[in-house]
């Protein structure tokens, strides 16, 4: 079960994690190829990809979640940034196995206070659809 904290009680309760750098460490270039890729896998269960392909895209959208999405803590203490810039457009595609599952509209950030690791994926925002802040009972967007 995961606590979420809308923006507003992310910030006064002083949640918010810093904004990542764009390193691109060796594992952060991995996620970065397959979350960017022109074609999905079949080797990822799930995979994830935005509709641009480039690595500024990539690392704007990272920062702008951060600094302006809410917040998911889950049952093992971690943190989880997720901003959906604006519900029902679209701005990538989740595939299972290689095969067309949805299009996304959400941006998670996750590992976000792990510098060398922190990275992005987009993801549908149907499902956050309902779950309330925490601090403030809330939506969270």
């Amino acid at each position: 079960m995961a606590d979420y904290y809308c923006p507003r009680c992310t910030d006064k309760l002083a949640l918010r994690p810093p904004l990542p750098q764009v390193i691109l460490t060796p594992y952060q270039d991995e996620k970065r190829a397959k979350h960017t890729a022109a074609v999905s896998s079949l080797s990822h269960p799930v995979q994830s990809v935005f509709d641009s392909r480039s690595t500024r895209y990539y690392a704007d959208c990272m920062q702008e979640a951060v600094a302006r999405g809410f917040l998911q803590v889950d049952s093992s203490h971690r943190t989880q940034v997720i901003f959906c810039p604006s519900a029902q457009s679209s701005i990538g595609s989740k595939y299972k196995w290689g095969q067309f599952a949805e299009r996304t509209d959400t941006v998670v950030v996750v590992k976000t206070f792990e510098p060398d690791k922190v990275h992005p994926f987009t993801e549908n925002s149907a499902r956050y659809v309902g779950k309330l802040c925490n601090s403030c009972g809330g939506p969270l967007f």
